[in-house]
């Protein structure tokens, strides 16, 4: 791995909430004005790259187009089509490295959420991230599939915006 691709990791690791990254960036800052070569160097590599890719910002902190884990990403898309349990495997597994709006949106596009499916098993789950994006991309499919849902049963604001 060169400079470039270390230095992508560790910072979209930090955007993602890793608390190590987000050390050892704060590490490498505190080297750089301390006069280590080695980490003004870096220093100047994590500046450059940010300058390059600023965060960009969808339903709350959510990155957009920042994927901390592609083989997760994919391997959740891909199981889009597949029965509901494998598709609740497959979420249970790739949650971790992917970022809540795009958890939502990858349910959302999969197996339709039924009562009792695992998905929806797994929604009763507190405080779990899992969960919460069940629950969220439940209300989206119903909106999205059932015309006599109301859409301000997904968001009030949106359904005032949209004449709801």
């Amino acid at each position: 791995m060169n400079q470039a691709e270390g230095v992508r990791q560790i910072v979209e690791r930090a955007r993602a909430g890793d608390q190590v990254a987000m050390a050892l960036i704060d590490q490498t800052r505190q080297q750089a004005e301390r006069g280590n070569k080695k980490a003004q160097q870096s220093r100047k590599l994590i500046q450059r790259y940010l300058n390059k890719n600023p965060p960009s910002t969808m339903a709350g902190d959510e990155r957009l187009g920042v994927n901390t884990n592609p083989a997760a990403q994919s391997a959740l898309w891909k199981a889009r089509k597949s029965p509901p349990d494998v598709f609740a495997s497959t979420v249970a597994k790739t949650a971790p490295y992917i970022g809540p709006w795009a958890l939502v949106c990858a349910i959302f596009h999969g197996p339709i959420l039924q009562k009792g499916s695992p998905l929806m098993v797994a929604a009763a789950t507190p405080k779990s991230k899992i969960a919460a994006c069940v629950r969220r991309a439940f209300r989206l499919q119903r909106v999205a599939y059932d015309p006599r849902v109301p859409i301000s049963s997904y968001c009030r604001y949106t359904a005032s915006e949209l004449g709801e």
